[in-house]
């Protein structure tokens, strides 16, 4: 029988949490559940003083759907400044567990993860789906968290983007041929002119553990 107890009801419009700031911003302990505009949490737009966003034992699950692809869990877009997640989760979203861009030209967005997992990215049609993923110029860190089971490359980086991965677990990409794509099952893939550095990193699973394409570069 339909309860109170038993259904949640989504819904099909805007994102959990949107926020436009040129303020700080910290969260603890919400777990939030769908999102069809950018994802279920996303960070915009901040291109004044330097700010921070800190996200403490939050999931974003369950971005997106069958008419609503490239949905992520948690994103970052434009944000100058630091967005920093701590012991949090992106899991089973159309798109990506955790994406960050930065286009500006001026100023820097700085990524950093700590203790995080995304699992089980990339639903339906949607293509190059990852747990972790970077674009343009912005700089991150991750240390001990772990991605896997994505549809499309589990970590992959572009543009000239930096990443330092210390102590994490990349496992059992699924490539996303199966939803119409051309990746076949890839760990880790940079692209472009991006520099990635694992530091102490347990890799595993079928298919191609590392790829560097392009002029880009991969640091064991």
């Amino acid at each position: 029988a339909v309860t109170n107890s038993n259904i949640r009801a989504y819904l099909q419009s805007g994102c959990a949490v949107h926020k436009e700031t040129g303020n700080h911003w910290y969260a603890k302990g919400f777990d939030l559940e769908g999102g069809t505009d950018a994802g279920v949490a996303y960070i915009y737009g901040n291109t004044g003083v330097p700010r921070r966003s800190v996200w403490v034992n939050c999931s974003a699950k369950y971005a997106g759907g069958a008419g609503n692809l490239l949905k992520n869990g948690f994103g970052a877009l434009d944000f100058h400044g630091l967005v920093a997640f701590f012991g949090c989760i992106g899991n089973a979203n159309t798109a990506d567990g955790f994406n960050a861009h930065y286009t500006p030209g001026t100023g820097y967005c700085c990524l950093l993860t700590v203790g995080c997992t995304g699992l089980d990215n990339g639903r339906f049609t949607n293509q190059s789906n990852n747990g972790l993923t970077i674009h343009e110029t912005v700089m991150a860190i991750d240390i001990g968290s772990e991605y896997g089971w994505s549809r499309g490359g589990t970590l992959r980086n572009i543009g000239t983007t930096q990443m330092w991965v210390v102590g994490s677990k990349i496992h059992d990409d699924q490539g996303d041929t199966s939803l119409g794509g051309a990746i076949t099952p890839t760990q880790v893939q940079v692209d472009n002119s991006a520099k990635l550095w694992l530091d102490s990193v347990v890799i595993y699973g079928g298919g191609t553990s590392l790829k560097a394409a392009d002029t880009s570069s991969i640091y064991t």
